[in-house]
């Protein structure tokens, strides 16, 4: 079982229950990049092994979509305010991408 956990100054982390002392991926801000507040993040594309993305929302309103699979930015957008609840957004996202 994998689990989201978010950190306030940027990171995002996914732990795997089977493996307690390491996370398995973090997401995080690159060097010298500024560190914004994580509000909140989801899974999504769980329907699929090979599509899977994690979404963070920050206090800026920046909204990230991660692929697992490349540890890379997906997509991204500002909503110009803090963003603390996704979970329908994602699944709106992952249609229109």
């Amino acid at each position: 079982m994998k689990i989201l956990l978010w950190i306030f100054v940027g990171r995002v982390h996914i732990w795997d229950t089977r493996q307690a002392d390491l996370p398995v991926a973090s997401m995080e801000p690159a060097e010298g990049e500024t560190k914004r507040d994580c509000w909140a993040v989801c899974f999504g594309n769980a329907f699929n092994s090979n599509e899977r993305v994690v979404c963070a929302g920050y206090d800026n309103g920046d909204v990230k979509l991660f692929d697992l699979r490349t540890m890379s930015i997906r997509w991204e957008t500002n909503i110009k305010n803090g963003v603390g609840l996704l979970n329908v957004l994602v699944k709106r996202l992952i249609y229109l991408i």
